[in-house]
């Protein structure tokens, strides 16, 4: 062997004083290695490359760009448009075919078919969740039985219903802020109804009652009196006058 500029020349490679770097020729029918750093036997250093071009570092920083189109990462599976678990049933993707593609997902192999999914335009799909801050919608909708533990609050732009497209019209009912004027519908515009528009309470249709108050009469099941039953209008019906 022989030394240049304190590098040792081997018959198929060339070392620092320790053999702990270096490079080789050394062809063995394998996957050989050409480059390697921090052990004297180059299949057990920290940093080594192959001729196929692979590189097995214990640790690296890199400043510039890195691309992989397969391989592993912290047990996740590189692909050429995604990164997945092993099984591949949770993952992101950067896949585009032009419509609104999943970015997000866990639950399935198909992405369109997991149990939860992010689209790139954010819109969330979940088969269920537990979400224990608040939630912000400006619109949307709820096909299933929803459950409200404490209170729930409509902002003042905001308006609560079902049935009615607006404040008494349609069929169902109607709740909004209105201005600082709320109001209210419930019933048949063109019907039955019971409305408040901030001032007036209005029924349409008949009204019974067999108990209560109303102008300072007493409503009984068969009469309205004053408090004082001097005065009052009974509607049972006898044999006699």
């Amino acid at each position: 062997s022989a030394t240049i500029g304190g590098w040792v020349l081997g018959a198929t490679s060339f070392t620092d004083a320790a053999g702990v770097v270096g490079i080789s020729s050394a062809v063995t029918g394998g996957d050989d290695i050409r480059f390697f750093a921090g052990d004297a036997t180059p299949a057990s250093a920290e940093f080594r490359v192959y001729e196929s071009g692979a590189l097995v570092a214990s640790s690296a920083t890199i400043t510039g760009s890195v691309t992989a189109t397969s391989g592993a990462i912290g047990g996740w599976t590189i692909n050429a448009t995604s990164i997945t678990d092993v099984a591949g049933v949770v993952g992101m993707s950067s896949a585009v075919t032009g419509g609104d593609d999943i970015r997000f997902w866990a639950g399935d192999v198909t992405p369109a078919s997991a149990e939860f999914r992010v689209t790139e335009a954010g819109a969330l799909t979940a088969t269920s969740a537990t979400i224990t801050g608040a939630i912000t919608a400006s619109s949307g909708s709820i096909t299933g039985a929803f459950s409200v533990l404490a209170g729930l609050t409509v902002g003042t732009a905001g308006s609560f219903s079902s049935g009615q497209s607006a404040y008494d019209t349609g069929t169902g009912w109607w709740m909004e802020y209105n201005a600082a004027t709320p109001r209210m519908s419930l019933g048949n515009s063109a019907g039955n109804k019971l409305t408040w528009d901030g001032t007036t309470l209005s029924i349409t249709g008949t009204l019974t009652a067999t108990a209560g108050t109303i102008g300072g009469f007493s409503i009984g099941s068969d009469y309205i009196r004053d408090a004082a039953d001097s005065f009052g209008l009974a509607s049972t019906v006898s044999a006699g006058d």
